[in-house]
């Protein structure tokens, strides 16, 4: 009786409200973020990257600065591309270019639902428990670098999620062989693994992995010069790599036991957001620790029962090769998700020489756990036989993470929505100032003023067609005259004196 009204309760469970109160609770960051300004950092300066592509001469020395030059520098060559592309499609409308970011990350959840078909049958009329803890997580977790313009973070888990949606796509075939692949998809994955290397330079451990995974995955079939491009490409990245790590490059910090050991528990505290509550914690570890634990005993007896057969080689490294493989195809979902395992540890592991502990820093991260947790629910439900109480305390658990993540996640949007806008009207004042045929200067002491002064000679001219000379201490005696001075102080209080 008490079974037969817990069926009742659940079918009055429509599963288009959960989704409906997700896509409510979206709606304050994405008003947020449309009327959110260009910052003053970054973004008033990111479209010169229109001038590495003015002429023939500039875009040549890009190239050659690109695929000869392997010393101290940024791996990031994908950004260059994206921001002068962005620039000329979308030209200075901020609304524009934030609401490209928004469609990125629905990319990113589209593809994720794709990758979820291939473990579960249900769709999206359908609450799969599993899936509604991966956009629980992925969507409000207190760490969007969405929220800024400039930041590449999101970009690269849009393709790295489409990597690993082929490398899925590329497994669950019949027997993971590579030439089996479509052209569309053969090309869907060289693309998104080759802009996934040019993103960032944390992205590059992932780039191995996954040329790990393609290569074992095809040692039993001909498939070289399918393969081959992956590996030009992943030597052209180690060495771009090497050239910024032995260079001290940006973003790599000199490697100690004693900076490793901080950003581990740093990261570690941060992604399990154990300052928050201790119980997210352990929501998280226990769909994850659960399903590999039950699996591993699974396969085991299933091997002991029906053990994989292999013809005896006479090559040891054949048989080796022939059994490695053979042991992949034996359960290609457990394969697929120690797959993203082994990403989620690499990707960890390059953390730790990070210079400065930053929450954007490990957004990919967040990512692969959504997915390993969503996953690790959706196969745990068909172990257990879509057990409904589970799945109803699945659907409460992803509920309270959403609920209880809400303030941090709106107040990053909250928060550059106010301070861009401030910066928007501070630059509108000083432009009525120079209209008025007043004098402005401002002393040089950071990243904004020279910002500043790029908007004012540069940007306006560009975009505007007018412009302004900004002066500077250094340039002129201007205290001694009449007119307006900005210091750091004054420009956070919207102050001119």
């Amino acid at each position: 009786m008490r079974l037969r009204l817990f069926e009742m309760r659940h079918k009055k469970l429509n599963p288009a409200i959960i989704y409906f109160v997700l896509i409510v609770m979206l709606l304050p960051a994405i008003w947020y973020s449309l009327r959110t300004a260009f910052s003053l950092i970054d973004d008033y300066t990111d479209w010169l990257n229109i001038n590495e592509f003015a002429s023939l001469s500039t875009v040549s020395d890009w190239f050659r600065n690109l695929f000869l030059n392997y010393g101290p520098g940024r791996v990031r060559s994908f950004w260059t591309i994206y921001k002068a592309m962005t620039w000329l499609v979308l030209g200075p409308q901020p609304l524009l270019h934030h609401l490209g970011r928004l469609l990125v990350k629905f990319g990113v959840v589209y593809i994720s639902l794709k990758i979820f078909s291939y473990f579960t049958k249900d769709k999206l009329r359908v609450l799969n428990a599993g899936v509604l803890a991966f956009l629980s997580i992925y969507l409000f977790f207190p760490n969007n670098p969405e929220a800024r313009l400039t930041q590449l973070e999101i970009e690269g888990v849009f393709f790295l999620s489409a990597t690993i949606f082929f490398l899925c796509k590329l497994l669950m075939q019949e027997d993971g062989n590579i030439c089996h692949l479509s052209r569309v998809s053969y090309s869907g994955l060289l693309l998104s693994f080759m802009f996934m290397g040019f993103t960032k330079e944390p992205f590059l451990v992932l780039v191995f992995t996954c040329l790990c995974f393609v290569v074992i995955l095809n040692l039993r079939v001909r498939a070289f010069f399918r393969i081959v491009p992956f590996v030009v490409i992943s030597v052209f990245h180690y060495y771009k790599f090497l050239g910024t790590f032995r260079g001290g490059g940006y973003g790599i910090a000199p490697l100690s036991a004693d900076a490793a050991v901080r950003n581990a528990i740093w990261y570690l505290r941060s992604l399990f957001l154990i300052d928050t509550s201790v119980i997210f914690s352990v929501m998280f570890a226990i769909p994850v620790l659960y399903y590999l634990c039950r699996r591993t005993i699974d396969i085991r007896k299933r091997l002991r029962t029906n053990p994989v057969i292999l013809e005896q080689c006479p090559c040891p490294l054949m048989h080796f090769r022939d059994r490695l493989t053979g042991m992949l195809l034996y359960d290609k979902k457990f394969t697929f998700y120690l797959f993203l395992l082994l990403n989620f540890l690499a990707f960890y592991a390059i953390t730790l020489t990070s210079w400065l502990p930053v929450l954007r820093y490990f957004y990919p991260l967040v990512y692969i756990l959504a997915l390993l947790i969503g996953i690790s629910i959706v196969q745990s439900l068909q172990l257990w036989k879509h057990n409904k109480k589970f799945a109803l305390v699945v659907i409460i658990a992803s509920l309270y993470f959403v609920s209880a993540n809400y303030y941090n996640f709106l107040y990053q949007f909250a928060c550059q929505y106010v301070a861009r806008n401030t910066e928007r009207k501070m630059l509108k004042e000083v432009t009525g100032l120079f209209e008025k045929g007043q004098n402005v200067c401002l002393r040089q002491e950071s990243e904004y003023e020279g910002t500043i002064v790029v908007y004012f000679s540069r940007y306006l001219p560009k975009y505007y067609r007018t412009g302004y000379p900004i002066k500077t201490v250094q340039e002129s005696n201007f205290l001694n005259e009449n007119g307006y001075f900005l210091t750091s102080l004054d420009f956070h209080r919207r102050v001119f004196c």
